[in-house]
């Protein structure tokens, strides 16, 4: 059986960023940035496949991309912005911080033309932002 798979917030943005110019590397967006840890805990439908959980993930540096994607197959334009985060971060020179965050996204048809409402996985999210001296 082939599941079908809905666009997740990183494909939208990509989408729509393509029409209007090129996206910029990890490197360009971050410049003040040595590393950064980003570890996400997603609760939710779609969160178990194949008898392991996909919800425990970790990403570093240039690993990911402006958004972090929901694992519900139903939801269209599912996750939360990651990237915009470690922006305000930035603004405000933290290194550590952790938070939780509610899908963006809803359950809806394949390309999200009829919405059957909000999808209610969530994540907890630790940040850790290493600058440049």
């Amino acid at each position: 059986m082939v599941e079908r798979t809905h666009m997740k917030a990183s494909d939208v943005f990509e989408l729509a960023h393509t029409l209007l110019g090129k996206t910029s590397k990890f490197e360009e967006a971050f410049p003040g940035v040595a590393d950064v840890k980003v570890y996400v805990e997603e609760d939710g439908d779609g969160v178990w496949r194949y008898g392991r959980n996909v919800g425990k993930r970790s990403y570093n540096r240039g690993s990911f991309g402006e958004y972090i994607n929901c694992s519900n197959p139903r939801c269209y334009n599912g996750g939360f912005r990651v990237a915009e985060q470690i922006r305000f971060m930035m603004g405000a020179k933290e290194e550590k911080q952790e938070m939780t965050f509610h899908c963006q996204g809803y359950e809806g048809s394949p390309k999200g033309r009829y919405k059957r409402g909000p999808c209610f996985n969530y994540f907890r999210v630790k940040i850790e932002i290493t600058y440049k001296a």
